[in-house]
């Protein structure tokens, strides 16, 4: 698993040479404001955007993209975001969905309680 800020050409390039064939990248949102304001994720869709170019341009490697479904804490324009957001990546774009889990520790489920 692999955070788009960590991501760079290079990097990816060495990987794949190493024998890297997937990497799994979490996005965790498509919104900038619910990965900004809910998950505490300074990461802009224009670094998003940058990895996902980054290890497109190497053929052998496959990526998953990890998002997660189901937030209580998006609103309606944070998912037309999220889809538009998408629509940008490059393909092919295999997106797991990955439902919210409540578990106590998470600061998200802190402030709903």
């Amino acid at each position: 698993m692999a955070s788009s800020r960590q991501i760079t050409e290079e990097k990816v390039a060495l990987a794949v040479k190493a024998g890297m064939w997937r990497i799994d990248v979490g996005l965790e949102s498509g919104s900038e404001r619910t990965r900004r304001e809910v998950f505490n994720r300074y990461v802009e869709d224009k670094t998003q955007l940058q990895a996902a170019l980054a290890i497109n341009k190497q053929e052998q490697a496959v990526v998953y993209y990890f998002i997660i479904l189901g937030n209580p804490y998006e609103e309606s324009q944070d998912l037309l975001d999220g889809i538009s957001f998408l629509q940008k990546m490059s393909p092919p774009l295999l997106p797991p969905g990955l439902q919210s889990r409540v578990h106590s520790r998470y600061q998200v489920v802190q402030q709903g309680l």
